[in-house]
């Protein structure tokens, strides 16, 4: 599914359906962990972050008790998903469709017409036949984080995700 997703966003802003009709020669590889994190030093994701705790500080201050709440639940859930998309291997597809165009450019740059996580076996095995390219720090690239989130995205490539199951565990026992 995240590929074919990634395959008909090029394909719409490439203005063709040729990504479709045939298996890829080329398929980039990128470490979703990477994504995740770049994507916590991009100015839209800082933005997001800003706006939703002036949300909570505002209801909170207006004595909205419900909404505050509800704002709460919101962050923390957002929070346990950077924390499986960062440290594991969960999918990245919601931040990817954030930068479509910058995200093709860097496609096509590298010749590849659809992009699959090194993670995703499934993925992977739709296209058994098709070269493969990492195109991890080129898709990072194309995001624009800051340099600060640059240097973790150098780190985690060298290090294996944390299995799903044990990311939960440590996160439902306080460890972040």
């Amino acid at each position: 599914m995240k590929a074919v997703v990634i395959t008909i966003l090029v394909a719409i802003t490439l203005g063709s359906g040729a990504a479709l009709a045939q298996e890829p020669e080329r398929v980039g590889l990128y470490d979703s962990r990477a994504i995740a994190i770049a994507w916590a030093g991009t100015e839209p994701f800082i933005t997001e972050l800003k706006e939703l705790r002036a949300r909570h500080e505002e209801a909170t201050a207006s004595g909205d008790a419900e909404l505050a709440e509800k704002l709460s639940a919101e962050g923390m859930a957002r929070q346990e998903q950077m924390h499986f998309q960062g440290f594991s291997t969960a999918p990245v597809d919601d931040i990817l469709t954030r930068f479509s165009e910058p995200i093709a450019a860097a496609m096509a740059e590298a010749g590849v017409t659809v992009i699959v996580s090194k993670w995703d076996k499934d993925g992977l095995a739709r296209y058994p036949d098709a070269e493969t390219v990492d195109v991890t720090m080129a898709l990072v690239l194309a995001m624009n984080p800051n340099g600060r989130q640059l240097g973790f995205v150098k780190q985690i490539g060298d290090k294996p995700p944390v299995p799903m199951e044990e990311l939960k565990k440590q996160l439902a026992e306080g460890h972040e």
